[in-house]
């Protein structure tokens, strides 16, 4: 039935203002104007049923696909909050923040041992008085040796800690505070600290040398051929990158290869020679390195709030959207699901009820 709007409103307004003159002729003891009206009503409330528009009776269906058009829509762009991924990787250097105290134990015996800005340095066991004292100027220690032990380095939470390693060298720069531990010496042994200079054997105990360290940044250079490795670290911020020239401020990716795995996505991506990985909001739950052949091999285990990987000119944005999220999420979707259902059941009972 095509009839114009405009009738068919003119219809409505007349059968609203009809059902209002009948209740007050009821009111007013009128029945037979009452009874006029009402089969009135009747008739008009029948043809305005068959005259409904498609529009009229798919309102309201319609209004709730676009408003569900409109939530997937924006969490196909809306990034999740946090992100847990896996990567492993081998760098040439990696630089963190701790973001828990650490206690360093190296565990591994090494054939060259250098450490710069000295303030203090001791030993009851040799002879390196004049060294550096308390109150001198800051000097270099360089010890040369076999398997020269290190004690346990004590970082504080908030340390700046930059590592870096080429075949049997490796080197930590620690930026932020002071250092003290201590070295054990076993054997024949060339050290120079300062301006003093002493070697020699030890043919019964190992000689034990107790140094602190402080300054903008401290540089350690262990030379080991021992397998080292380092883990129970927790870290709010990684970057894998190193001055391209010493003092330029310019920074270069220096990863050499790696894979990382996005846990909610089930997504992997391979990292080749020079591309970069930025992570935003940091937070470890493992982290470990050790010994590679060509720098420190990492293994992480964490979540980030965003993630961009790729070469330096063309970095993509991973971080999962909700979208992806909740698709990929069983419990999500169980949930949805559910939702689904019951507004199913509820759409039905109301359905029920206003034809009632």
């Amino acid at each position: 039935m095509n009839i114009k709007r405009e009738t068919i409103n003119r219809l409505r307004l007349e059968h609203d203002r009809r059902t209002e003159v009948s209740v007050r002729n009821l009111l007013d003891g009128n029945t037979e104007g009452a009874e006029e009206d009402l089969r009135w009503l009747n008739a008009s409330s029948e043809l305005l049923a068959h005259t409904d528009t498609w529009w009229a009776r798919m309102k309201l269906p319609g209004i709730i696909a676009l408003i569900c058009i409109l939530i997937s829509a924006f969490l196909s762009f809306w990034p999740v909050s946090s992100t847990h991924i896996q990567f492993e990787l081998e760098t040439g250097n990696v630089r963190f923040t701790l973001d828990k105290k650490w206690a360093f134990d190296p565990r591994m015996k090494s054939d060259e041992i250098y450490i710069d800005n000295i303030r203090e340095i001791s030993s009851g066991d040799l002879d390196i008085s004049g060294g550096a004292d308390a109150g001198q100027e800051k000097s270099d220690m360089e010890l040369r040796g076999r398997n020269i032990g290190t004690g346990k380095l004590i970082l504080e939470k908030d340390t700046e800690v930059e590592l870096g390693g080429h075949d049997d060298e490796l080197k930590l720069f620690i930026k932020g505070q002071a250092l003290e531990s201590m070295l054990i010496v076993q054997s024949v042994y060339h050290l120079k600290a300062g301006k003093k200079t002493v070697e020699g054997p030890l043919y019964f105990e190992p000689g034990i040398i107790r140094f602190r360290a402080e300054g903008h940044r401290v540089n350690i250079r262990f030379v080991s051929r021992d397998n080292w490795q380092m883990g129970d670290m927790q870290v709010s911020d990684i970057r894998f990158s190193e001055e391209s020239a010493p003092g330029s401020g310019e920074f270069e990716s220096a990863i050499h290869s790696g894979r990382l795995k996005l846990s909610e996505t089930e997504s992997e991506r391979e990292l080749r020679k020079g591309d970069c990985l930025v992570l935003d909001g940091v937070k470890s739950r493992r982290l470990e390195m050790s010994k590679a052949e060509n720098g420190v091999k990492i293994f992480f285990e964490g979540s980030v709030s965003k993630i961009h990987a790729g070469p330096k000119a063309f970095l993509k944005d991973l971080t999962p959207t909700c979208l992806e999220y909740f698709y990929h999420d069983s419990r999500a979707g169980f949930l949805w699901g559910a939702v689904f259902l019951l507004w199913s059941v509820l759409w039905g009972i109301w359905n029920t009820i206003f034809r009632m």
